[in-house]
């Protein structure tokens, strides 16, 4: 029997494509919302979150391609709303965690796992992970980017950045990435935001290092594999920001707690990448595809 399915790989819960829900038998997608009716409504950026800031930052779009319909009164993909009749075709497929972040970025990682799917060759991740220490050198890793250019996204991230750099004196530029990956492997705590979507390859990295992930609740989401769990495997801050400073301050003083959580987090990865996880991964395609 044939199946028509379709895999939405875009970053976010949000910036859907349910245009295509008419023609499909399955939509597929990395991330979605655990509330399948909130889908029902319009968000501001398309995106939970960014709603969410531009109602408590008080900021704004201003880019033409933000608007829901183009010129000619035409709907913008993204700003159609899923139907109640179409809810259960929406499920998850598996994120961006199945590359391989391990010395790679976002643009190469991508380049090679195409590669790899394309060898004849046996090839092998070549993600190693460094074991969580006690001696880090360097409390909190924060080399955040501000090169969005949506408001919305970037106001939330340079709050962060601001109250890195003023009550923790931790520098936030950017480096050359063989210097960035060295410096994670140093750091106890990696602080990774919201950036055009929740999940970011940031996450891994940190993940991959050895450091502590904290970042903003990702209680709100459905994905897989399921790496999130709330003071498991990250330590999560409100999305106001309001108990940031509070929450690393915390880990901090708690070094146990953020060995802890750096430890959970790399034991679910490995599990996914190398372990018996690889079979879940598998199953998971077959499933999709029965």
């Amino acid at each position: 029997m044939r199946k028509v399915i379709w895999f939405d790989a875009s970053d976010s819960t949000g910036t859907t494509q349910f245009n295509v829900m008419p023609f499909g038998d399955g939509y597929y997608k990395g991330q979605i919302l655990k509330d399948k009716t909130l889908y029902c409504k319009p968000f501001y950026g398309y995106r939970i979150f960014t709603d969410y800031y531009k109602r408590n930052l008080g900021v704004t779009y201003s880019e033409e391609m933000e608007r829901p319909h183009y010129a000619d009164g035409r709907t913008r993909p993204n700003a159609i709303l899923l139907k109640d009749n179409e809810m259960p075709k929406l499920r998850v497929s598996w994120n961006s965690a199945m590359n391989d972040w391990g010395s790679y970025n976002y643009v190469s990682g991508a380049l090679v796992a195409k590669m790899r799917a394309l060898l004849p060759l046996k090839t092998n991740y070549a993600t190693r992970f460094a074991s969580p220490g006690r001696n880090r050198k360097i409390l909190i890793n924060g080399r955040i980017g501000l090169s969005h250019s949506r408001e919305v996204v970037k106001r939330q991230r340079q709050l962060i950045i601001d109250t890195l750099q003023q009550k923790f004196n931790v520098q936030t530029t950017r480096m050359p990435r063989r210097q960035y990956l060295k410096e994670m492997k140093e750091s106890r705590i990696g602080v990774s935001p919201f950036g055009m979507g929740e999940i970011c390859y940031r996450d891994f990295e940190i993940i991959i290092n050895g450091a502590a992930l904290l970042k903003q609740d990702m209680t709100h989401m459905e994905t897989w594999p399921p790496l999130y769990k709330k003071d498991e495997t990250y330590a999560a801050f409100s999305w106001d920001l309001s108990d940031f400073e509070d929450k690393l301050r915390e880990l901090l003083r708690d070094e146990e707690k953020a060995m802890r959580i750096s430890e959970n987090a790399q034991w679910a990865y490995e599990h996914y990448l190398y372990g018996s996880g690889k079979t879940e991964f598998c199953n998971k395609v077959m499933d999709i595809l029965r």
